[in-house]
């Protein structure tokens, strides 16, 4: 099993890989929309800018938000060990370990059982004050927290 800060770091990796995708999109739109040159027909090239400005405000949009988990990620490292379930926890149960904190989808360590949820998720609620040895029920699933870091 990973640690906390194995799995953060895994995290982190995939945000940066994710966030450079993003900026790397977003430099060749911008120089895209910079060799556009203004035609003729000028109803077509105001269509066009729309489109890439549509386009644009999408990836920084969401690269905005990869970097804002960015940033929560590495408040979680830094996040002190509690006896109790909070956000910055990462939780080990008989069938999967989770980190509270930030939403994100990692598919090669879903399929090992280790997930990294959101504060206001469902599940992170019903974890939430528990402490070690503590059981919860969830979507017909019963966890047992075996370690809490």
């Amino acid at each position: 099993m990973l640690s906390k800060i194995e799995f953060i770091e895994l995290c982190e990796n995939q945000l940066e890989q994710h966030i450079n995708l993003l900026q790397n999109e977003i430099e060749s739109l911008q120089s895209d929309m910079a060799g556009e040159s203004k035609s003729s027909a000028g109803d077509k090239f105001e269509t066009s800018r729309e489109m890439f400005s549509a386009r644009l405000n999408q990836l920084e949009f969401s690269r905005n938000h990869f970097l804002q988990q960015h940033t929560q990620l590495k408040r979680l490292k830094t996040q002190k060990t509690s006896t109790v379930v909070a956000w910055g926890s990462y939780i080990k149960t008989e069938k999967a370990s989770f980190l509270i904190g930030i939403p994100l989808s990692i598919p090669k360590l879903e399929k090992k059982g280790i997930y990294s949820i959101g504060l206001q998720s469902p599940l992170a609620q019903a974890f939430l004050g528990k402490k070690r040895n503590d059981k919860i029920q969830y979507a017909k699933e019963t966890y047992c927290i075996i370690e809490l870091d």
